[in-house]
């Protein structure tokens, strides 16, 4: 009976409220976003899916480096970090879209206690994140095709 009580206890810890995801969507009439390289994040395949995730709503992305100067244009930042066990997992990513020195959007993507006995951390960057951007572009309606990204 003991073990049962324990692999319950276990069951639920495991499964129980692992992500955090807190969002302002990005406010209407955006055209384009400059995405701002970061060069700390290594993750293969991250920026072409943050790009298209913003393509498939209908705005333009262009990707510069860390020194460019913006204007006034909107750009997008961002980080994105890696956790172990057993194999790297993304534990943690935030995303802040600024137009000049405003704030215009804000999501950001944690795992809670780095995913604990949870085998959902382990799922692929798109299927933690597309509910993030579904969130963070909610004003923009999802496009029937998406154009590559170059």
């Amino acid at each position: 009976m003991r073990a049962f009580a324990f692999l319950t206890l276990f069951a639920a810890f495991a499964t129980v409220g692992c992500t955090s995801v807190s969002v302002e969507p990005l406010t209407p009439g955006v055209k384009e976003v400059l995405v701002r390289e970061n060069p700390k994040v290594s993750m293969a395949g991250f920026l072409p899916y943050v790009r298209k995730s913003f393509e498939s709503r209908g705005i333009a992305t262009r990707v510069i480096s860390e020194s460019d100067v913006a204007g006034d244009a909107y750009v997008l930042s961002y980080t994105a970090l890696r956790s172990w066990d057993l194999t790297t997992y993304l534990s943690s990513a935030e995303f802040w879209v600024y137009h000049r020195s405003d704030l215009v959007g804000h999501a950001e993507y944690h795992l809670r206690g780095k995913g604990g006995f949870a085998l959902t951390k382990f799922q692929h960057v798109e299927t933690k994140l597309d509910p993030v951007f579904d969130e963070l572009l909610a004003r923009y309606p999802l496009r029937a095709s998406t154009p590559a990204t170059p």
